[in-house]
C-alpha cells in the first residue's frame, strides 16, 4: 500500500501551475486586439459608399477607389486601368484588395474594374461598403 511519504509526492506531481497559462492568454488576447483593428490606409477621395448589414472591418492592402465621376484611384493616386493592372500584377495576389465605388457609380462600371482587379491575379478581393444600421426583429 501508499505511505504518507508517497501520497505527499503524488499529490505535489499533479499540481497544475495557473499563473503561466494566464500569462499566455493574456498575450494571445493583446496580439489579437492588435492585429484585428488594422485598418487600410484613408483613401482621401469623397465617396458615398453603399450601406449593408454585413459590412467587414477595413483590412490592410491595395484601397481601389471608382469615384462618382468613374474615375479610377488606388491607394488614392489616379489611375488607368491598364496602369491598375499592372500595379497588381506586380504585387503578391494574396495581398487584400478593397474596391470602393461611389453608390452612383454604374453597375458595369464596377464589374469591368472587378474584373481587372481578377485578371491581375488578385486573389483576396472585397467590395468596401459603409456599415448599415438593422433593426431588430424579433421572431417566435
Amino acid at each position: 500500500m501508499f505511505t504518507r511519504k508517497h501520497l505527499i509526492k503524488r499529490d505535489r506531481a499533479m499540481r497544475i501551475e495557473v499563473l503561466p497559462l494566464v500569462d499566455i492568454v493574456f498575450i494571445l488576447l493583446i496580439f489579437l486586439a492588435v492585429t484585428s483593428t488594422v485598418k487600410m490606409a484613408e483613401t482621401g477621395i469623397k465617396l458615398k459608399l453603399p450601406k449593408a448589414a454585413t459590412s467587414d472591418q477595413q483590412q490592410k492592402g491595395i484601397a481601389v477607389v471608382i469615384g462618382k465621376d468613374q474615375r479610377l484611384y488606388l491607394n488614392g493616386q489616379p489611375v488607368t486601368e491598364d496602369g491598375l493592372y499592372k500595379k497588381i500584377i506586380a504585387t503578391d495576389h494574396k495581398t487584400p484588395v478593397a474596391l470602393m465605388a461611389d453608390e452612383a457609380t454604374p453597375y458595369h462600371r464596377v464589374v469591368a474594374v472587378l474584373d481587372t482587379i481578377r485578371l491581375a491575379g488578385a486573389t483576396n478581393v472585397v467590395l468596401q461598403v459603409t456599415p448599415k444600421q438593422t433593426p431588430h426583429v424579433i421572431t417566435h
